[in-house]
């Protein structure tokens, strides 16, 4: 079966929107052997969804749609969509229904045209939308599948998982399942180096993705059911890990450096504390953006000058003075101050020169150093971050990325 995706809404071609929609539902349609070819973004127009809808039936099996099912003038894939498979649009009560409780529970008005929601193509399968109002609906005609699905990205992730998945499920014949490995600080050059002599079975594939400051190795099987390609993939991904080495810190489980530290924490029944300079609070925002994160985090604090680290962390002023600001020294005495503080079983501290100013020739952009404490012991190291231009976004990601891997390692130690 082959697939294509229109992305329909005029904020997402003037960039008003960031469209995520085509990266989810072309790996979600990946997995269930559905080949996407292509994929468009078209404006809130009839003749142009017209045309990509007449365009897309002519050599795919099935489209999915998404934007444009809201009770605003502009909203109008409906009727483009049902107008191009010869459907009808016709009232469907209990979605007005749905519409009108949703409103009830909000304590909101209720405008009329939100009605127009409920105005599905004749004969489709309604697709509840459990966080908005507009129902999407699977329908079908001139041997064409439609799947119709919302713009805003919390109302289509629920709605896939709840009713597209197990409708597309049913109609495939093959499954494909993928496990990733990701390791931190490898170039995509490298890791396909060492990876080059993995000989495959039939069905599984390896494949690189350079991701920011890591690489993702991709290992997919395609099978009849997810067991056998579970079966299949696992070993190779192994066997990845175990070429690449004590860089790789996820084999599926975690999806980020963050995650996995979270994770190391909560098993070990360990917390852990933050002081940063040039990141910013990066690291604990990165920390605490991870859903039970409150159970190991104990504090983050952000100093930049001198006097608010030797205040607030006890850096003392002869270390900084003698050392230098940015310095190992002084990324250690951080660690340990706001690990004192905070009572954590673990510190991570930072501080240097993220740019695009500030730089001298003993510490120019891009010397960030990094300390890791513990209770009986103390890492630190100092990196010299280059780019081909000053990228503070850069130096600043890459450093809270070293400090959460070293954690990571240090950690895992026990």
């Amino acid at each position: 079966m082959n697939a294509e995706i229109i992305n329909i809404g005029t904020e997402l071609l003037l960039g008003d929107t960031v469209n995520t929609h085509h990266s989810f539902i072309a790996r979600e349609l990946a997995a269930f052997g559905i080949n996407t070819y292509h994929q468009c973004c078209v404006g809130d127009n009839p003749e142009r969804i017209d045309e990509a809808v007449k365009l897309a039936a002519g050599r795919s099996d099935l489209i999915i749609t998404t934007g444009g099912l809201g009770p605003t003038v502009d909203d109008i894939t409906k009727q483009c969509v049902a107008k191009a498979i010869g459907k009808k649009l016709v009232f469907h009560q209990e979605s007005a229904k749905r519409i009108e409780e949703y409103f009830e529970r909000k304590g909101n008005t209720f405008p009329d045209t939100n009605y127009n929601q409920a105005y599905l193509p004749q004969g489709c399968i309604v697709l509840n939308n459990e966080y908005g109002t507009a129902p999407g609906c699977i329908c079908k005609g001139k041997g064409l599948t439609v799947i119709m699905l919302p713009g805003p990205p919390r109302e289509l992730i629920p709605m896939w998982r709840d009713s597209v998945a197990p409708y597309l499920e049913k109609l495939s014949d093959s499954v494909i399942y993928s496990q990733n490995v990701r390791a931190f600080a490898m170039s995509e050059s490298k890791a396909d180096i060492l990876i080059s002599d993995i000989k495959t079975p039939e069905g599984v594939t390896i494949a690189p993705y350079a991701k920011n400051n890591e690489i993702l190795i991709r290992v997919t099987a395609k099978a009849k059911n997810i067991k056998l390609a579970k079966k299949a993939a696992e070993p190779v991904a192994k066997l990845v890990a175990e070429k690449l080495g004590d860089k790789v810190y996820s084999t599926g489980e975690c999806e980020s450096l963050a995650e996995k530290c979270v994770k190391m924490l909560c098993e070990s029944g360990k917390k852990a504390a933050t002081a940063e300079s040039c990141t910013g609070g990066l690291i604990a925002k990165m920390i605490t953006d991870i859903p039970g994160s409150s159970t190991v985090f104990e504090l983050g604090e952000v100093c930049y000058c001198a006097e608010q680290k030797n205040l607030r962390l006890g850096v003392p002023m002869e270390t900084i003075d003698k050392f230098g600001i940015v310095s190992c020294q002084v990324a250690e005495a951080m660690a340990k101050g706001v690990m004192e503080k905070s009572g954590a079983d673990f510190a991570i501290a930072t501080t240097g020169v993220a740019g695009p100013g500030g730089g001298t020739p003993e510490t120019p952009v891009g010397t960030v150093c990094v300390a890791v404490c513990g209770k009986e012991f103390m890492c630190s190291r100092r990196l010299s971050i280059k780019r081909e231009k000053d990228d503070r976004d850069y130096v600043r990601n890459y450093s809270a990325a070293y400090a959460l891997d070293m954690l990571r390692r240090i950690v895992d130690r026990k």
